[in-house]
C-alpha cells in the first residue's frame, strides 16, 4: 500500500504504525515530529495509529549543531 511522506509516494506494509514506519526508516523517534493527515500526531499514539492508503505524513527531524 502507498502513503505520502513529505510529499513523496512511499510504499509501506499493511498494518504499519507510525512508530513502525519511523523504525523502518532509521529515524530516532525522540528527534522527530510527525504530522498525520494535517494534524500533529501525539507521540504517545504513534504505536496505535495504523497507516492506511492515501494517508499523508510530514516527518520533521531536529538536527543539533553549533
Amino acid at each position: 500500500m502507498y502513503v505520502q511522506v513529505n510529499g513523496k509516494v512511499t510504499e509501506v506494509n499493511p498494518e504499519t504504525t507510525i512508530a513502525d514506519f519511523l523504525v523502518q526508516k532509521g529515524l530516532r523517534p525522540e528527534a522527530v515530529v510527525v504530522e498525520y493527515n494535517q494534524e500533529i500526531a501525539p507521540r504517545e499514539r504513534w504505536e496505535e495509529i495504523i497507516l492506511t492508503p492515501a494517508d499523508r505524513l510530514q516527518v520533521v527531524s531536529f538536527v543539533g549543531g553549533g
